[in-house]
């Protein structure tokens, strides 16, 4: 059986990488390029099919399973707020009035490092796994951009379907 938590450990200092640099420049609502680059440039030689945002600049990273299996949606926010950063900490953000106080920098490192955990991990009980990276959401409806990025058939729209928030140290 594959170790995960020995896998996962083993990538930690290069989503901690990416959390940093994505949280030293950070970008304001629907249009976050700088940010969609480096998540997909993260993800680049993975077997995984990519769907750009359209209107916006997330994506949607498809890993397909067997067929007959459950689909499975983990979607993460990008956009930063629009704060000053008073922080100090070495990887502040370089952009006055943006900065991402609530984590987003931090779900889309993880959910970088997921989609590669489960291509590397050899994930075989899903049938699809769809995962979405947005910008800003609109109205509270942080799905509504994904439908509008490859997930707006009802077979791509899973009943099962997660997000994230945490409360994380200062340092990482």
């Amino acid at each position: 059986m594959h170790n995960w938590k020995v896998a996962t450990a083993a990538m930690l200092d290069e989503m901690v990488a990416l959390r940093r640099a994505i949280h030293t420049e950070p970008e304001l609502g629907l249009k976050t390029p700088a940010t969609t680059k480096k998540a997909r440039a993260a993800l680049e030689g993975l077997p995984l099919e990519f769907a750009d945002g359209g209107s916006t600049t997330g994506f949607v990273a498809t890993l397909r399973g067997p067929s007959g299996g459950k689909t499975v949606l983990l979607r993460a926010d990008m956009d930063a707020l629009p704060l000053d950063e008073e922080t100090g900490l070495a990887f502040t953000s370089q952009i006055p009035g943006a900065m991402h106080a609530c984590g987003h920098d931090a779900h889309v490192a993880m959910l970088v490092g997921l989609r590669e955990r489960c291509v590397k991990g050899r994930i075989r009980y899903l049938g699809r796994f769809n995962s979405c990276s947005n910008p800003e959401k609109k109205d509270g409806m942080a799905l509504g951009t994904c439908w509008t990025m490859g997930l707006s058939s009802p077979c791509l729209m899973p009943p099962l379907q997660f997000t994230s928030h945490q409360i994380f140290p200062r340092e990482r």
